[in-house]
């Protein structure tokens, strides 16, 4: 197995209620970076779906724009990878791949506000991907419209410095 026991006991979505908004970083982002970590081909990412529970889509999705802060807080094209690679995981057992691609968006603008390349940071990420998820995520950047405010996020900062904050629930409810 690519992670040990505990690390999958530590990926129980019931566990992260409430993660998306947590003070950045927190305990819990360690424990999906270790299974992000983990991932270094398509068999990996499909060994963390198979042996995920379906409801830990959100916990990855939630993890993507959380690092896509810290990406920026860091200026760390590395970070910003792995949220693309945990988008992958996430498009894999979502219901509703819209709600991915919002994490994706602020993934994009990461990229663009640390001055790298938003399709090679993309690139590094979806060969590890299956091939119907690497081509979605592959082919984000290249999207007409972009801007993290039609994707119901905003540039801000929290009391650890700078934060895309989720702006959808002013409109839909709180965010998940």
């Amino acid at each position: 197995m690519i992670l040990t026991e505990e690390q999958w006991e530590a990926l129980d979505p019931d566990k992260y209620l409430g993660y998306g908004p947590r003070e950045l970083p927190c305990a819990e982002d360690a424990h999906v970076d270790a299974a992000i970590r983990a991932i270094n081909s398509t068999e990996d990412m499909e060994v963390i779906v198979r042996f995920t529970r379906h409801s830990t889509w959100k916990v990855f999705k939630a993890f993507a724009a959380r690092m896509a802060s810290l990406g920026v807080r860091h200026r760390d094209p590395e970070i910003i990878r792995r949220g693309v690679v945990a988008c992958g995981v996430a498009l894999s057992r979502s219901d509703d791949h819209r709600e991915v691609i919002l994490s994706l968006a602020v993934l994009h603008r990461a990229c663009v506000l640390i001055e790298e390349d938003p399709a090679e940071v993309f690139r590094g990420a979806v060969g590890v991907m299956p091939h119907w998820i690497a081509e979605t995520v592959g082919q984000f950047p290249m999207r007409d419209d972009l801007r993290i405010e039609s994707f119901g996020w905003a540039e801000g900062a929290d009391g650890s410095g700078f934060r895309f904050i989720n702006t959808w629930w002013l409109l839909y409810g709180p965010a998940r």
